[in-house]
Parts: C-alpha cells; sequence; structure tokens
C-alpha cells in the first residue's frame, strides 16, 4: 500500500520480531480501521456489508482474509456496485467515473496514482474516498511494533490485527477518516490494543492462536 516495507524489514531484523509482510498485513489493519471508522458513522454493521474488491497481490490477499476473519461474510472480488470498494491493482485511474454508484465509500490506495482520485469520486457521489496517502501503513507499524515488543511476541495473529485496527478506528475524530499520523495518542492505543489481545489469547486455556473459533478470536481482539 505504501513504500514503508524495507523500512520495517530493517528494524524487525533487529529486533527479531516476526511480523508479516507490510504490504498485505499493515494494508489489511488499516484498511478495516477505515471501514470500521465509516461503519460507526452510519451506524451500521460492517459484518452485514457488501465489500467489493478490486485487488491484485499480497495486499489484496490480506485485506480479503481480515475482511473475513472480522466476519464480513460478504466479500466480493471485484464487485465494482458494492457498499465500500476497496482497490490495490497498481493500474492507476482503472476506476472510470460511470462506474462510482452514489452513495459507496471508495479506498483507492494504489500508489503513487491511485485507481480513482478522491476528488473526483466525490464529485461524482461517492460518500467518502481516500487513496493510500490518508491510508497509510504508518498509522498502524508503529503501535504494531511496540505492543509486540511490550508484550514480548514473536508473531501477529488475527486478534492482534483486528485489536490494532479498532484502536485505529477509534482515534479517529468526526472530521477525518482516519486520525494523523503523529497523533500522540494513536501509536500508545495500538501498542495497548496488541498487547491486550496477545494477553487475552494467552488466557484462553493455552491454546494455539490457529485453534481459536472466530467467536474467541473476537473476545481476545476486543
Amino acid at each position: 500500500m505504501d513504500n514503508d516495507n524495507d523500512h520495517e524489514r530493517r528494524v524487525t531484523k533487529r529486533v527479531r520480531i516476526s511480523l508479516p509482510n507490510a504490504s498485505g498485513v499493515l494494508s489489511a489493519v488499516v484498511v478495516l480501521a477505515a471501514l470500521l471508522t465509516l461503519a460507526r458513522r452510519s451506524r451500521q454493521s460492517l459484518k452485514n456489508a457488501r465489500s467489493g474488491l478490486v485487488v491484485l497481490g499480497v495486499a489484496g490477499v490480506g485485506i480479503a482474509k481480515l475482511l473475513r476473519a472480522y466476519g464480513v461474510e460478504r466479500v466480493l472480488g471485484s464487485d465494482l456496485q458494492a457498499e465500500a470498494v476497496v482497490a490495490t491493482t497498481g493500474a492507476p485511474d482503472c476506476i472510470r467515473l460511470e462506474l462510482v454508484r452514489r452513495g459507496q465509500a471508495i479506498l483507492a490506495l494504489s500508489h503513487a496514482e491511485p485507481e480513482i482520485s478522491p476528488e473526483a469520486a466525490l464529485a461524482v457521489g461517492a460518500r467518502c474516498a481516500a487513496d493510500g496517502q490518508t491510508l497509510s501503513s504508518a498509522l498502524a507499524f508503529p503501535g504494531r511494533l511496540r505492543g509486540a515488543l511490550d508484550a514480548r511476541i514473536s508473531r501477529f495473529t488475527d486478534a492482534m490485527k483486528l485489536a490494532a485496527a479498532a484502536g485505529i478506528a477509534r482515534q479517529a475524530n468526526e472530521a477525518a477518516l482516519m486520525p494523523a499520523v503523529l497523533d500522540p495518542v494513536l501509536h500508545p492505543r495500538v501498542a495497548q490494543a496488541v498487547g491486550d489481545a496477545a494477553q487475552r489469547e494467552r488466557t484462553l486455556a493455552g491454546r494455539t492462536p490457529a485453534a481459536l473459533t472466530r467467536q474467541e478470536v473476537h473476545y481476545a481482539a476486543r
């Protein structure tokens, strides 16, 4: 989603924490945070929403997997008529103006030229539009790493990713889709959310994260 991958690889190699690929996991965490913010403002359940993914590569797969882990049942590939459309194709301007449906949320995340500019999407009726600069992985990476160090974990589970996304979404104010990267509260909040999720997973009878049910994952992520 952005160009922070090399920085993350250097940092995590030095601290010996196995963090999943930045272009997949960090993109997914930030996208989920944005969708949670939109769902809260519209007073709708994200789990019942219809999300269309126009995606390629690791980032797209990571986003789809995390949305399903959260409980979004209708994650549809290449669906431009969905309530929320997430695009990570790397193809500039591939979402034509006539394809935008009034009231949609469109997250066009490819760098450096998005699939459609936020301004253009809003002009033809989208209720919300953002690009990869707004949904930067820098919103998630510092807190995720700090949480890992504090909790002494070596890998990230779905519960920790969900908790990080919820922490970001809770910090967004009513005037913006996402909090500012330099918000002094954001990264400590994400770190705390990751650490709390790790601790709750440890209390689940010593079971491995892979063996947890969806309900248990949500308990750990809350």
